[in-house]
């Protein structure tokens, strides 16, 4: 059983210009000027505390907002298609003011038309957690980016956490270009959470996470 610990850093991608306006999903959005700037932030924060591996979502806004980080610690960005949002189906890049998706109450489980449910994207994020089991059970430190949903649901399977539970009010809610920073002690197979913390990346923001 190892007694080290890592730390896992789980980021939300760069603003675009449909985030808060349309549903993106699998969409291939790049990241406006404020993204890039958060991208920037991103990477300027974690040289300071390095991961030893960075996983992203194959979508370009996910990609990008990793690169400049990869770029700083000549690391490659292993490119994981679990870690992509949700699938909208026949609602993708629908206006959010034109069609208001509740997703908690109608698609835990019924799959969106053509697309998924969030059940799905949970089983996803389950597989994403087997592949970087290695990581977790040597305690390398690591970055995951990802979207609204996918690093939420991520964020329940790396702790273990039901589905119906990971919903409950008050739970993780990502803003763009934020970064929830979870220690951990690899204890078997499981993860045992020692403290987190939640911040917004933006230009000149310090470095210190909240208890």
């Amino acid at each position: 059983m190892s007694g080290g610990e890592g730390s896992l850093w789980l980021i939300r991608h760069g603003q675009t210009d449909g985030n808060g306006r349309r549903y993106v999903g699998w969409e291939d959005a790049p990241l406006n000027g404020t993204g890039e700037l958060q991208a920037a932030a991103i990477a300027a924060t974690l040289a300071e505390q390095p991961p030893a591996a960075i996983y992203a979502s194959p979508l370009r806004r996910a990609r990008d907002t990793a690169a400049p980080l990869a770029r700083a610690l000549k690391l490659p960005i292993a490119l994981e298609p679990d870690l992509r949002e949700i699938h909208y189906g026949d609602y993708q890049g629908q206006a959010k003011s034109e069609l208001q998706l509740k997703l908690r109450k109608h698609y835990l489980h019924r799959r969106l038309p053509a697309g998924e449910s969030l059940h799905d994207v949970y089983r996803r994020a389950c597989r994403f957690r087997q592949r970087i089991a290695a990581d977790l059970a040597a305690a390398r430190s690591v970055a995951v980016f990802g979207h609204y949903w996918s690093i939420r649901l991520v964020l329940g399977a790396l702790t273990d956490t039901s589905f119906d539970a990971l919903f409950r009010p008050g739970g993780y809610k990502p803003a763009n270009g934020s970064i929830y920073h979870i220690r951990y002690r690899p204890w078997g197979a499981s993860v045992t959470l020692v403290a987190a913390g939640y911040r917004e990346a933006r230009p000149g923001a310090g470095d210190e996470f909240p208890p």
